[in-house]
């Protein structure tokens, strides 16, 4: 059961990792403008971190969160308690996406970066 639900939060990231070089022509073009009426690469930096981080960990914090309810409800339910080797494998499933959200990021400033008037 793990293995699946873990294959499925590889390709739904994935997915979300090709959106956002899809999407890269279109941003280069944005921030080079922004870059050309003042904004900083630091300050473009943390807007880019902004929005990737919002599409990458917005979906597992409302995940975790739906989880917690269902687990709740599951626990009040049948008194099973499953919520230490759930938040084990939700904590797994975090430090994977942080790895992942991290290695992206990285890529996808340098692709932005290269467009930049310095």
């Amino acid at each position: 059961m793990y293995v699946s639900t873990f294959l499925n939060f590889i390709t739904s990231s994935s997915f979300l990792y090709n959106k956002l070089y899809v999407d890269c022509q279109e941003d280069k073009r944005k921030y080079r403008n922004l870059n050309k009426i003042g904004l900083t690469y630091k300050e473009i930096r943390k807007s880019v971190t902004v929005e990737i981080a919002t599409l990458f960990l917005l979906p597992y914090i409302v995940a975790v969160i739906h989880s917690a309810f269902a687990l709740l409800a599951l626990k009040n339910s049948l008194n099973v308690d499953v919520a230490g080797s759930s938040f084990l494998v939700m904590g797994s499933f975090f430090v994977v996406l942080l790895i992942y959200f991290l290695i992206v990021r990285q890529g996808y400033l340098n692709e932005i970066k290269e467009h930049l008037i310095d």
